[in-house]
């Protein structure tokens, strides 16, 4: 570690691989080969007086009247006569871990005497990486100066919004597009929403800002959905078009989470990354999602069996034995326990009646207790590796977190899970939060980061698409045969939200369903079945080839699924692990028109391979597609050709898979 006052001279701080952070009076230089930042410390707090990409191109604006720091109902750096002043300065260097990749750290330590509050800003820079992640924190013994209630929401003196991250843009630079992020998929069918930007007041976890011809910065919010969100302001970020500003404004904190002078408070990361052309702007994101969290990449073929609609009702030890071995004869690589392992009666008891839920409550199943090492013998002799859901108490803010954490590390050591699903996720304080990452953290630590969490997206206030990455994957959604409404599976409406989801989001951390057509009659009695749901009209091998390019989650109960069947699941999911590790080695893309049903859709990976789907109602055998016009395309599964660009497929429903064996 490297400590130096306000008065040192020129010098350098830290020098690792490509990264250089140095000093020169009030100006504090954060860079590498592929960004440059410029604070003046002057008043403070850090204020960005330039922002480069690698060729010296400038984005942002010398003439910066804010700075990069600020909570709501506080008093601004630089804005009043409460003086503020940098305390330390101190950098870092920390190697790959379980939670990031190698990185250098620099810590703004600042005070603002009149209210005796404490501020930190780390900024987080990444070898080659045109990246800068910035966190920030506050100590303090006052309350925020600020009204809250439902009814009134008026400041009485201080910053009308909290900032993590702010600059002045350049002149030719200017905001383009926000992008907003819903979770909640039970009910959200759309996951992704871009919006032009108009006006001040700006949503989402993305925002881009650009020169129009190609060079610019985006801002990442490494933060819950918008809808999901506890702070105070109603926006995510702020515009003022006179000035050019723009600021990040989430930290993560309503003002009344402010309750000790004795805790630190901690912002969720905002990410500053910038490009030099249409390409990169492409790409900037999925390079920093990859590098990030490469510490804990986590790939599955996965068995739930609560798809088919009556999991709870089929348990029992050979029940559960014969489901492990069906798991390996479709193909699985795991088989996820889901909600009736416990002896409690269900997740029923939190969500709809409010139960506390005790340690017993955990305990396995009655006919379980004797058996289930036995279960987990025949798992394994089948080469499955088993997997378990779990509900924390999100009634009770997850205080009894290390209770939980010892539940899932017995099952852990004694029966070897290392997957553990988490579902039933509310984020309503930020002490849920903290807790939940606590348990979090423990046990990844604890395991020597064996152990993987696999977050459900499907309803309540979750943490969403870029937050808690570093602990595993994520559980996008529920759709059933047997539904209605949102809920209900076609293949249609499963390949949209993946198809929206990968412009942005690396399908690498997303689980995509994929259920068993017969399930639509799991609810209704024998003697009077329903119509044939629409979604049945797609060959199964059509259903399976939609999650090809993420997780595949396959969303049913094996062992009641016929012989035949499982062997189309099986070659399906051959498939899959075949292209996984090279489709995985690169960025997955959409490429094609936007699933509607009448589409013809698809994915490519950089490392070259590309799969297409051609939707039941598509009139079209032919698309030309101008990003697939480079290399001659083999095809290695479906039906179809792609020569130059131009994607030909002659039937209606079905898929087909290429790779690349020429450029």
């Amino acid at each position: 570690m490297m400590v130096c006052d306000k008065n040192t001279s020129v010098k350098t701080l830290a020098a690792w691989e490509d990264i250089k952070i140095s000093r020169r009076e009030d100006l504090l230089i954060l860079e590498n080969s592929r960004i440059r930042r410029v604070l003046d410390l002057s008043l403070g707090a850090p204020r960005t007086i330039s922002l480069q990409t690698s060729d010296g191109t400038e984005l942002a604006s010398a003439e910066n009247p804010v700075c990069d720091i600020g909570f709501i109902g506080m008093h601004e750096a630089g804005k009043t006569e409460v003086p503020w002043r940098i305390k330390s300065v101190r950098c870092s260097k920390k190697q790959r871990d379980l939670f990031e990749m190698q990185r250098v750290t620099v810590d703004i330590s600042m005070e603002e005497a009149v209210s005796g509050t404490l501020y930190k800003k780390t900024y987080i820079l990444y070898p080659q990486m045109a990246a800068i992640g910035m966190e920030c924190s506050l100590r303090t013994p006052v309350t925020p100066n600020i009204y809250w209630n439902h009814r009134i929401r008026s400041l009485q003196n201080g910053s009308p919004e909290s900032t993590g991250d702010a600059l002045r843009l350049a002149p030719s630079i200017q905001p383009r597009q926000s992008v907003e992020f819903r979770g909640r998929t039970d009910d959200e069918p759309v996951p992704v929403l871009e919006h032009p930007v108009a006006g001040n007041e700006l949503t989402g976890n993305l925002l881009y800002c650009d020169d129009g011809k190609g060079t610019g910065l985006v801002f990442l919010q490494e933060a819950a959905p918008s809808m999901e969100r506890r702070d105070w302001e109603m926006y995510d970020f702020r515009y003022d078009p006179e000035t050019q500003v723009i600021r990040s404004c989430t930290w993560g904190l309503a003002p009344e989470d402010i309750q000790s002078a004795k805790r630190t408070y901690k912002s969720f990361r905002h990410v500053l990354l910038v490009y030099r052309s249409e390409a990169e702007k492409k790409s900037i994101l999925k390079q920093y999602l990859a590098r990030r969290n490469d510490s804990s990449p986590f790939y599955s073929i996965t068995v739930n069996p609560w798809g088919c609609g009556r999991f709870p009702k089929l348990v029992s030890p050979d029940f559960l034995k014969d489901e492990c071995r069906a798991a390996a004869e479709v193909g699985a690589t795991h088989y996820q326990f889901d909600d009736g392992w416990q002896q409690g009666n269900g997740l029923a008891q939190m969500v709809d009646w409010n139960r506390y839920m005790t340690a017993d409550f955990w305990k396995l199943r009655g006919p379980l207790r004797e058996t289930f090492s036995e279960i987990i013998q025949v798992c394994r002799e089948s080469g499955i590796l088993p997997a378990l859901w779990f509900a924390p108490s999100a009634n009770a803010e997850y205080r009894d977190w290390r209770s939980s954490a010892d539940i899932l590390w017995e099952m852990h050591r004694k029966y070897g899970i290392d997957c553990f699903k988490i579902d039933a996720v509310k984020f309503r304080s930020l002490e849920s939060e903290r807790n939940l990452r606590s348990l979090f953290t423990y046990l990844r630590e604890k395991s020597g980061g064996k152990v993987f969490f696999n977050l459900d997206m499907t309803a309540g206030q979750r943490a969403g698409y870029f937050q808690y990455l570093e602990f595993g994957n994520i559980f996008l959604e529920n759709r059933y045969v047997f539904f209605k409404g949102n809920k209900s599976y076609h293949p249609e409406k499963t390949l949209r939200s993946l198809w929206l989801l990968a412009k942005y989001i690396r399908p690498q951390s997303l689980q995509i369903e994929i259920p068993y057509p017969e399930d639509y009659l799991a609810r209704s009695a024998a003697d009077n079945p329903p119509p044939r749901p629409d979604s049945c009209r797609y060959p199964l091998e059509y259903w399976a080839a939609v999650a090809l390019f993420a997780n595949p989650l396959l969303w049913f109960a094996p062992s009641t699924v016929p012989p035949e069947t499982r062997r189309i699941y099986r070659e399906m999911m051959e498939l899959h692990l075949n292209i996984r590790d090279r489709v995985f080695a690169g960025e997955i893309y959409p490429v094609g028109d936007e699933p509607s049903g009448k589409s013809t859709s698809g994915f490519v990976s950089t490392s070259g391979v590309a799969i297409f789907f051609r939707e039941i109602g598509s009139e079209h055998e032919t698309a030309y597609l101008p990003e697939m016009k480079n290399g001659q395309w083999n095809l290695i599964a479906g039906n179809g050709t792609l020569l130059n660009g131009e994607l030909t497929m002659k039937s209606t429903a079905s898929f087909a898979v290429f790779e690349c064996i020429s450029k």
